[in-house]
């Protein structure tokens, strides 16, 4: 509710409009699902954001922007939310994180969907769908949800090598301490604890239980 002010025409707008964290739409619709997948996309490959449904992108005229006008129909409030994981699933890899919600402004129902910043952007399009094609990669821009640019692709790439290497650093650093004859690599997936050399088989029920111990 922050976001949005009532002017001194009664009328309840978006304050902001639409930014590289905001993006309105009049109405949702499943069966036209690319208009809200894409900036989904876009919106977790920057720093996130919300999808409005029920707020007008601007009048006719194009002074009233992002007024609250409510939505035109029910099918946000029934869609299922793992209905709409599905679908998000089914065009994008990895995922992008987000939940709904509806709330009311001025009288007025208004949906939502917040998007999380994906720790391993780039979210990348693995099929083809509506205007969304098989390869493409979106960003959110102030005001538009579109292909990313290459200097902002590159600055996204470097940013996850560097959060890797942060992530990896200590591990390796443990790993020179203990020195190669003390020291194996576990592969939670094979259940495996291996120098490269040898491979001993971790009992997956006794390692679950030691791990729910630890937590």
């Amino acid at each position: 509710m922050k976001m949005f002010h009532q002017g001194g025409d009664g009328v309840w707008r978006l304050t902001a409009g639409e930014t590289d964290c905001a993006e309105c739409k009049e109405n949702f619709q499943m069966k036209h699902s690319a208009r809200w997948l894409r900036p989904m996309a876009a919106l977790a490959n920057n720093r996130g954001g919300y999808i409005f449904f029920g707020i007008k992108d601007q009048d006719a005229g194009g002074e009233a922007k992002h007024e609250v006008v409510g939505m035109a129909n029910d099918e946000f409030i029934k869609a299922d939310p793992a209905d709409l994981a599905k679908r998000v699933k089914s065009i994008f890899d990895p995922t992008p994180r987000f939940q709904t919600a509806i709330f009311e402004v001025g009288g007025f129902k208004v949906g939502v969907i917040h998007v999380e910043p994906h720790p391993s952007r780039p979210v990348v399009a693995t099929k083809t769908e509506g205007n969304i094609s098989e390869g493409d990669i979106f960003f959110r821009y102030p005001g538009i949800s579109t292909r990313i640019k290459y200097s902002d692709l590159r600055s996204l790439l470097d940013a996850r090598d560097t959060y890797a290497r942060a992530d990896i650093l200590p591990m390796v650093v443990r790993l020179l301490r203990l020195g190669p004859g003390r020291a194996m690599i576990a592969d939670l997936d094979e259940m495996e604890l291996t120098d490269g050399k040898r491979a001993i088989q971790i009992d997956q029920p006794n390692f679950l239980h030691q791990r729910r111990r630890v937590h």
